[in-house]
């Protein structure tokens, strides 16, 4: 007798450094990988707040983010669909900033020739 596949869940990560990134998360690890996020951003927000302080003036790090985790997926049987689909998500978000990063550029350009 087979065992039953296990619920994933597609989310939509940003991370502390404000990277985002898309994951098959397994459905009874939802709470956990918040959790892990939260913890990373006390962490990051707690060295940045030291190197600020003991830089003074001349600090220009930047703050770090705070996490956030959504779900973009209805549950999903199976974690290969699930690994799929996200990566198809990944594919899409880069293609949009690598489009976003070009018009920038473009438009960088159209200002230098006016």
């Amino acid at each position: 007798m087979g065992r039953a596949s296990a619920s994933y869940y597609v989310c939509g990560i940003k991370d502390s450094d404000g990277n985002v990134s898309f994951e098959a998360v397994r459905a009874s690890q939802l709470d956990e990988r918040m959790a892990q996020l939260k913890k990373d951003y006390i962490e990051a927000y707690r060295a940045w707040k030291l190197a600020k302080k003991e830089a003074g003036e001349d600090f220009d790090e930047p703050k770090p983010v705070r996490p956030a985790l959504k779900k973009l997926s209805k549950r999903i049987k199976g974690e290969g669909k699930a690994k799929s689909l996200a990566s198809l998500y990944q594919e899409k978000w880069e293609a949009k900033q690598a489009k976003k990063e070009q018009d920038k550029l473009d438009e960088l350009e159209d200002d230098e020739t006016t």
